[in-house]
């Protein structure tokens, strides 16, 4: 599996990509961040990523980045999934969400953040997974994207995407 974070710094996708990484091993899976993969300059070309990830011989591709609700984003469950027909291909919705977390406003405002996580199938691109973490407030000093990063992988293997742990377990038990 490969991981890329998007971000709007270089440091935080790092941060993203190796934490996310560290918990996919932690169940026993083979995982490389994405940096190791693609260079900083390279993010925004689609060439690059399909060869990045061709490079990996990985079997999937997770897509991990905070996002900030929208006006009437309010009502969304933890973990529901987001729209297929708008993020079912990998590299249009990689290049989209880019775009969006890089432009100079995007963080600025005040939003609950969420961690949205897409897997996709590395040969074919086709949407695998995804889901949005319960909301970490922007001053939050209780939950960290580290906690929201456990659980998003917790719910990963609870639905049955990736292997390892007990796919029974109660959610609190994760």
């Amino acid at each position: 599996m490969v991981v890329f974070g998007v971000a709007d710094s270089a440091l935080v996708r790092r941060a993203y990509e190796e934490h996310f990484a560290r918990e996919l091993r932690q169940r026993g899976l083979e995982v490389t961040p994405g940096h190791r993969l693609l260079a900083e300059a390279d993010v925004t070309r689609g060439k690059a990523l399909r060869a990045a990830i061709g490079r990996s011989s990985a079997a999937g591709v997770v897509v991990i980045h905070l996002r900030c609700d929208e006006p009437g984003d309010g009502g969304i469950n933890p973990f529901s999934h987001v729209r297929l027909a708008e993020d079912g291909r990998l590299y249009p919705y990689y290049t989209r969400v880019h775009q969006a977390v890089s432009g100079a406003d995007y963080y600025a405002r005040e939003h609950t953040l969420r961690l949205e996580t897409s897997l996709y199938d590395a040969e074919d691109a086709h949407l695998v997974w995804s889901g949005r973490s319960a909301p970490l407030a922007p001053d939050s000093e209780q939950t960290t994207i580290g906690d929201l990063i456990a659980a998003t992988v917790s719910r990963m293997q609870r639905d049955g995407v990736i292997a390892g742990g007990d796919a029974n377990a109660p959610a609190d038990e994760q």
